[in-house]
């Protein structure tokens, strides 16, 4: 049996998500496994972080023309910032740090070869990158066993931080048809 390791990016997955959003994932088929981690970070420490990066990014921010290509993802973080120190100290939420991991099996390599080029057109129309672990296969076997210890040079390329909210619509097993006028999922 030949195996893949692909994962998400930290920078491959989309800022705005829809409850079930990974449920297309899970039901990919024969041969694809997916591994979802999720780290629960210390509230103290996480608005601390937060809150300091950015006033970090604000001072970057101020020696910089506003015609940089640089300054408007330097904003675009800040304004991220605010929108977890918000959610934090206003919403009750915590932070979290999200790893997707996707595990492609095949009984010939040729077939292991198209089922990734269709994980990899998949997660395409989903808006979402996915990239292969080169170099670092066995890590990333290491990582999806039922162990609980994920590579962290894995975990840093991959990890993606998300509020208590982002965490549970990242829930892959809800069926649209059971799902409430005002949007809440049943299923």
């Amino acid at each position: 049996v030949y195996h893949s390791y692909l994962y998400v990016p930290s920078a491959g997955y989309k800022s705005r998500v829809v409850p079930g959003w990974l449920s297309l994932l899970v039901k990919a088929g024969e041969g694809i496994d997916v591994d979802l981690f999720l780290r629960r970070e210390n509230r103290g420490k996480a608005i601390d972080k937060v809150a300091q990066r950015i006033r970090l990014n604000r001072t970057k921010l101020k020696g910089m023309q506003d015609t940089s290509t640089d300054y408007e993802e330097l904003a675009n973080s800040i304004q991220a910032g605010y929108f977890i120190k918000n959610g934090i100290a206003n919403y009750n939420e915590d932070l979290f740090y999200l790893s997707v991991f996707i595990t492609v099996s095949a009984q010939t390599y040729e077939e292991l070869l198209w089922r990734k080029r269709q994980m990899t057109d998949m997660l395409k129309s989903m808006d979402m990158q996915v990239s292969e672990c080169s170099f670092q296969q066995e890590a990333a076997f290491r990582s999806v066993l039922p162990l609980l210890q994920m590579d962290p040079g894995l975990e840093k390329k991959s990890r993606r931080n998300v509020l208590t909210s982002g965490a549970a619509s990242a829930y892959p097993f809800c069926s649209f048809e059971m799902s409430d006028d005002n949007g809440v999922l049943l299923g």
